[in-house]
C-alpha cells in the first residue's frame, strides 16, 4: 500500500485511514466489488475486492437445471448440483459441476459452503420437492398460486441458512 510518497508494510500511515480502508475492503470482498475514498490531503484510495467466481447451486438434476448449468458455465459460474438420484447428479450428466451431491433434498444445502455470491436454483422433478425444506413450516407468502407460495417459502428457508 502506498500513501503519497511513503511506503508502508500493510498500512496507509494513519490509523484512521487504515480503519477506513479496512471498512471499504470488508464491504467490497463478498461480491468482488470496487470502492474508492478520498483522504483529507486529497489522495484517492482505491479498494478492489477479489473473490471466487460466482457460484450456482442447483437443487435437482433434471432437464431444467441441466440447461441452467450449461448457461451458467458459459457465463463463468462455478456449478454445483444436488439430487436424490445418482443418475441425475453425476459427472457424466453434469461434467461442468465442481461438486455433486447425491442424497435427500432436505439435507442437500448443508453439503455445500453457501456464500454471499452463490445463487441457488431449486427445480426438483415435478416440483414435488421444491418446498421440501419447508414442509413443517407455513408458507411465508399469501400469493395466490401454490408455486409462488412454494418458491417464497423455499427462498425464506434458503436465506435462513446463509451465514
Amino acid at each position: 500500500m502506498t500513501h503519497g510518497t511513503t511506503y508502508g508494510d500493510g498500512t496507509l500511515g494513519d490509523a484512521n485511514l487504515d480503519a477506513q480502508a479496512v471498512q471499504a475492503g470488508l464491504a467490497t470482498m463478498p461480491m468482488g466489488r470496487t470502492d474508492r475514498f478520498e483522504t483529507k490531503s486529497g489522495d484517492e484510495v482505491f479498494v478492489v475486492g477479489y473473490t471466487a467466481p460466482p457460484t450456482l447451486l442447483l437443487i435437482g438434476g433434471g432437464h431444467v437445471n441441466l440447461a441452467t448449468a450449461r448457461i451458467a458455465e458459459t457465463l463463468g459460474f462455478r456449478v454445483m448440483v444436488a439430487d436424490d438420484r445418482e443418475e441425475f447428479a453425476n459427472a457424466e450428466r453434469f461434467p461442468m459441476a465442481e461438486q455433486l451431491h447425491v442424497g435427500p433434498y432436505a439435507t442437500a444445502i448443508a453439503q455445500f459452503d453457501v456464500t454471499p455470491n452463490m445463487a441457488i436454483v431449486v427445480a426438483s422433478r415435478g416440483h414435488q420437492f421444491d418446498d421440501v425444506m419447508n414442509r413443517d413450516r407455513p408458507a411465508t407468502s399469501s400469493a395466490s398460486s401454490a408455486v409462488s407460495r412454494q418458491m417464497s417459502s423455499s427462498l425464506s428457508q434458503l436465506y435462513s441458512l446463509l451465514p
